[in-house]
Parts: C-alpha cells; structure tokens; sequence
C-alpha cells in the first residue's frame, strides 16, 4: 500500500508486516540489514520507480475495483472495501501493521493486494491453486504478522484475502486463516530481533557479500590483521580468480572463431533448423558526452552532476 508522510514516519522506527520475512531473510526484495538500517540510521528504503512495489502501488486501485466488480457480479458484494486500510499496533510498541484493505462481514476480513510477473507455467512458480492459502511463504508470512496484529486491537478479524494479479492479466484470489503457532514464533524472532539488535545498534550479521557491502559500504584509512580463516578463503579465491580467468579466456576464443565467420553479417543461422543460433548486430546509443559539458558549461556540470562512491574489492596478487 502506498504510505503518507505520518504512516512512514510510523513505520520507519518499528517492524511492520512486509519486514517480517525481510528480518528473517525470506525476502526477495529486502535483507535484514535494510531493515536494521532502516530503524537504526533512519534510512529511506529505496524507491525503484520500476520496481515491483511501484507497481503494486500505481495498480492496487485497479485490483481493488476489480474484486468489487466480481463480488457484484456473483451478488456476494460487500457494501464497502475501505481504503486505505487502517494502521494497527501490537502487543509491543514496535510491532506495527499497514493494511492495504478491510472486508466487512462476520468474521471481517482483511484485503492484501499484491501483483507478481510470475506465470503458472513459469519455472520456479510460487502461487498454488487459487481459493487456497498456497501463497508464497514471504507473502503467507506478511499476512500472518497482520492478522495477529489487527486482532489484538479488533477481533472481528478472523481471516485474509490476497487479491493477485498477475502479468497484468491473470486476476486470483487467495484466503488465509490465522495460524497461532506460526505467529508466535513470528513475534518470538522479531522480539530477538529488536532484542539483540535494535535496542543494541548493533547490526545483523550480512549473509552474503551484496549484503556486506550495503553494511560496510565506506572505508576508513585503516588496516587489518586478517585471521587464519580470512587467509584461507583468500587463497581459495586467488585460486578460483586464476580458474575465472582461464575461462574468459576459452570463451573469447570461442567468440573469436565464431566472429570470423560471421564477419559483417548480423546473424548465424543453425545449419539444421535454419533458425538464428548467434546474433552480432549493430547498435547504437546516445550518451552524454561529460568531458565536454565539464569543459564548455564547469557550473552546469557541477549543478547536475551526482557524487557517487563505490568500494571496490581487490585482490593482490603479491602480498606487499
């Protein structure tokens, strides 16, 4: 659901319901590092104007007037869906959960909306048979952490229906119901979570060298003794590096024998099916030419430009 300035504001300093897997790296999206960072620091999520939480956002409207349109057609409609749905709090003060939508009745119900480019007969498929709770775990995860939150301020809630839609065309509907011990657990890691390391700013562990690098994202001038442990993976990747670049090496004499015969045609087609098997096309792309701007226009270059840093990982390959 798209979020005011006040229902951020909420957010960022406490665990809500899309954090959950995040925290317990079921997340696609999100780590648990972006999380701590989040509460920690007070930094933004960042916003991918092409990303699946944009979308979510521009079609949520969308999905929610189609869900109404099938409740009139089959006479079951609800005499509303309120929107946006309501901001519940927890147990604990930090517990927090956004609704997307509320379904009137006895029990009331509450409306998650999602989209997913993912296709049924796609590879690696997540959504089971539509009128289940076959839901992706990260999403089955999300709703559970809502229901236990938005009951304990309102029981009438007894149940969730996540309104899918799927390559913009492929509209589903899925019906969860709470699960205690699940939720238990849910509340028992996220309170170790804030336990172990909001209260003491200290950070999680980052599973993986992406996660690294958004933890320790900036030097200091300063050095190391690596471990015994440090040393050896070093070795193995000084190893695996020399292996890597072998391999480049076969690839580009591959690329070679190929181009030469390809020479100025664009494509090379399998001797047996007559379909394309390579392609070597032209292209071109426009980019702007920074050198110049800096030299013919030095204030217009300093306005628009963006300072950006990186932290690039090396390897020596003689130790100094």
């Amino acid at each position: 659901m798209k979020m005011d300035s006040t229902m951020l504001a909420e957010r960022r300093r406490r665990i809500g319901s899309s954090d959950v897997a995040a925290v317990l790296g079921k997340n696609r999206f999100k780590a648990p590092i972006d999380v701590w960072r989040r509460i920690v620091l007070g930094e933004e999520d960042p916003i991918d104007e092409d990303g699946p939480a944009h979308w979510g956002n521009v079609l949520e409207p969308v999905i929610r007037a189609e869900f109404l349109r099938r409740q009139v057609e089959a006479g079951t409609a609800p005499e509303f869906l309120i929107e946006p749905g309501r901001t519940f709090f927890g147990r604990h003060e930090w517990e927090v959960a956004h609704l997307d939508a509320e379904l009137p009745g006895d029990p009331r119900g509450i409306g998650e909306i999602k989209t997913d480019a993912d296709y049924p007969k796609d590879e690696g498929y997540r959504w089971g048979r539509p009128e289940t709770d076959e839901v992706p775990e990260d999403y089955l995860i999300q709703v559970q952490w809502q229901l236990m939150v938005a009951a304990e301020s309102d029981p009438t809630f007894g149940y969730a229906r996540v309104l899918l839609l799927q390559r913009g065309c492929l509209f589903c509907e899925y019906v969860i119901h709470p699960h205690l011990e699940l939720q238990g657990i849910l509340r028992e890691q996220m309170s170790r979570f804030w336990r172990d390391h909001v209260l003491t700013q200290h950070p999680p562990t980052p599973r993986d060298s992406e996660e690294a690098r958004r933890l320790f994202h900036e030097s200091a001038q300063t050095s190391v003794i690596l471990s015994a442990d440090a040393m050896t993976a070093l070795d193995d990747l000084r190893v695996l590096k020399e292996r890597a670049e072998a391999l480049e090496l076969e690839i580009e004499r591959r690329k070679y024998a190929i181009q030469l015969e390809l020479r100025e045609s664009e494509s090379g087609l399998d001797p047996k099916t007559q379909r394309i098997a390579v392609r070597w096309k032209t292209q071109e792309q426009r980019r702007l030419d920074t050198a110049l701007v800096k030299a013919q226009h030095p204030q217009l270059y300093l306005q628009c430009g963006k300072l950006s840093k990186s932290r690039p990982f090396t390897v020596a390959k003689e130790f100094t």
